[in-house]
């Protein structure tokens, strides 16, 4: 059905861990993404005790956004990454 988890990107020449979650489209809209993206954080803050978290989205992709807003991130930055353009999302 998809999967989740934290990995190491490097960011603007930055190591961040990032949490990337990737769904097959017949279970979008069950809030699943949501709570796999919830317990990444979670498994990232109070479990390793990560300093944060980001993810990076495209700036149409409206979905990924409020699953990323749902799970405490909160949008940085814009930047280009992989030659293309991106939101930086963070925890606090």
């Amino acid at each position: 059905m998809g999967r989740a988890g934290l990995r190491h990107l490097e960011v603007e020449a930055t190591d961040e861990v990032e949490l990337a979650y990737a769904l097959l489209p017949e279970f979008w809209g069950r809030g699943l993404a949501t709570d796999a993206a919830r317990a990444c954080v979670t498994i990232g803050r109070e479990w390793l005790g990560l300093p944060s978290v980001v993810a990076l989205t495209t700036p149409d992709n409206l979905a990924s956004q409020r699953v990323l807003l749902k799970a405490s991130l909160t949008a940085e930055r814009e930047l280009v990454h992989g030659g293309l353009k991106h939101i930086l999302f963070r925890t606090d």
